[in-house]
């Protein structure tokens, strides 16, 4: 039996087929509920446990406190992300990185100023500061996880591009070092 050659393909067909695909998954994309509010409460945390333990007045163990904060903030960005895979059953690039480990402008930004705020504040025992810069980054953060997001479905191929593994990993890795040589040194 002689087969039939293969018809060729249309170029802008294809494209057309891929593009309307990949808008119907990212149209059908959601975020799991309560994500912005889990996110933020778990950077306030983070924010108000480093205040506090590299504040002068930290009885005990400083680097206990900042260890229980940053594993808080862990526990809650596993949480986030398995949430995220299982109500979409897809994994988005960029999400990780720029939402959860604030690689994007805004959340660096806010991450920086609310920890700045909660440092100084504890530095010279002002606890109701603390609490405010804490809560005030914790805020920040979820909303620039939410300006990422929004962008994001507005247009995926621009803004799906996250760092690698060994980029964060060098990330990590510095800001945790920084913040024992604070605890140390203060």
């Amino acid at each position: 039996m002689e087969s039939m050659p293969a018809l060729p393909s249309d170029p802008a067909a294809d494209l057309a087929a891929a593009e309307s695909a990949r808008q119907r998954l990212t149209g059908g994309l959601r975020m799991p509920a309560w994500f912005y509010t889990t996110l933020g409460v778990g950077t306030a945390v983070q924010i108000g446990a480093v205040g506090y333990g590299l504040s002068d007045d930290a009885s005990g163990p400083r680097l206990l406190a900042v260890a229980a904060g940053l594993v808080v903030f862990v526990v809650v960005s596993v949480v986030l992300v398995r949430r995220f895979r299982r109500v979409n059953h897809v994994q988005v690039d960029g999400f990780f990185s720029r939402v959860l480990m604030g690689t994007s402008t805004w959340s660096s930004l806010a991450f920086m100023a609310g920890l700045g705020g909660a440092v100084w504040a504890g530095l010279v025992g002002q606890w109701w500061l603390v609490g405010l810069a804490s809560v005030a980054g914790g805020a920040a953060y979820a909303g620039s996880a939410w300006l990422w997001w929004r962008d994001y479905l507005a247009d995926p191929a621009t803004h799906a591009r996250g760092e690698s593994r060994a980029t964060l990993g060098i990330i990590v890795l510095a800001a945790v070092v920084a913040l024992v040589a604070l605890a140390v040194l203060s």
